[in-house]
């Protein structure tokens, strides 16, 4: 019976693991030709992907890895199969003058249920874009259910 009850665990143990592993897609631009659009497109994805590897429950493929991603047709249950993650993050930017908006949606990779999907609306300003960051990284982590360890 302990050998049954061990070996229990232990998928649980496998099963959570996989749960909290994400693949953060390069983000795409919802404005076309615009130099300055995407170079901040590429920041958002670099700061996305950073702050969701601070948060130490959370296996985040790389971003060389995810790069080849940028502009496929695959569909994120592909994608999470072909990298072994249980969750896809994609989204975009639309910068119109002076204002941003950046959609974001993390899909089940096993199923293709949307576990959470946001849109955020700001002003283009440096503290606007450091809180959206903030945002976004924690309720990832709220939709993955990843228990934060303190300091995370």
């Amino acid at each position: 019976m302990s050998a049954l009850l061990d070996r229990f665990k232990q998928r649980k143990i496998v099963q959570w693991a996989l749960a909290a592993s994400i693949a953060v897609l390069p983000l795409t631009s919802a404005a076309a030709g615009a130099a300055e659009t995407d170079f901040l497109v590429e920041g958002f994805h670099n700061a996305i992907q950073t702050q969701l590897t601070k948060i130490g429950a959370l296996e985040v493929i790389g971003r060389a890895t995810v790069a080849r991603y940028a502009s496929t047709e695959m569909t994120p249950g592909e994608i999470g199969h072909e990298l072994g993650v249980a969750n896809v993050l994609q989204g975009s930017v639309l910068r119109v003058a002076n204002d941003l908006q950046l959609s974001v949606q993390l899909t089940e990779a096993a199923t293709g249920r949307q576990l959470w999907a946001e849109a955020y609306e700001r002003s283009l300003t440096v503290e606007q874009l450091f809180d959206i960051l903030e945002d976004v990284a924690g309720q990832i982590a709220g939709a993955l259910e990843v228990a934060l360890t303190p300091g995370d």
